[in-house]
């Protein structure tokens, strides 16, 4: 046994083991119970003869798709104090537990799963731009042509009346 939790722990990793967390359905303990349409309500598992209740745990642990696990004792009926334990590995939701003397059902708590990582730095601004240069100032407006001052208009006559009409 202590060979297989060994060989769980390389191949799953020790922490992914030691930090999932356990509870009891309904907080009393039994077997476990999922959807009645399932397997007459046990739901779908996997089930595993001959090992003790942390192996039970661990392999649930180190399985993706486990959702919960069932242990139990069963007493052998021929030879007395012969006992015959029994791991359930569930792969359906467990809604609640059976009454039964010997058996424990244990669910995991969902992982969470960790925050994202913080973005990376923003890189540096650019450096600031230099200066400007100094310039000199813009040439003047090149001088306009110089025309004559304009004529005044052509002055006529002085206005003097009529003359008379001649006389008969």
């Amino acid at each position: 046994m202590l060979l297989i939790l060994l060989a769980l722990a390389l191949c799953c990793g020790a922490r992914a083991m030691a930090a999932t967390q356990w509870y009891m359905p309904d907080g009393r303990a039994g077997g476990c119970r999922s959807d009645r349409s399932v397997n007459g309500g046990s739901g779908a598992y996997e089930e595993i003869w001959l090992t003790d209740a942390a192996d039970c745990r661990a392999r649930c642990a180190a399985d993706a798709v486990c959702i919960a696990y069932e242990f139990g004792s069963l007493a052998s009926r021929r030879v007395k104090g012969k006992e015959y334990k029994r791991c359930e590995l569930h792969h359906s939701v467990v809604f609640n537990v059976a009454a039964i003397p010997g058996f424990e059902c244990w669910v995991k708590v969902p992982r969470v799963p960790p925050p994202p990582s913080p973005p990376p730095p923003a890189s540096p601004p650019p450096p600031p731009l230099p200066p400007p240069l100094p310039q000199s100032p813009p040439p003047p407006p090149p001088p306009s042509p110089s025309l004559p001052p304009p004529s005044p208009p052509p002055s006529a006559p002085p206005w003097s009346p009529p003359p008379p009409p001649p006389l008969p």
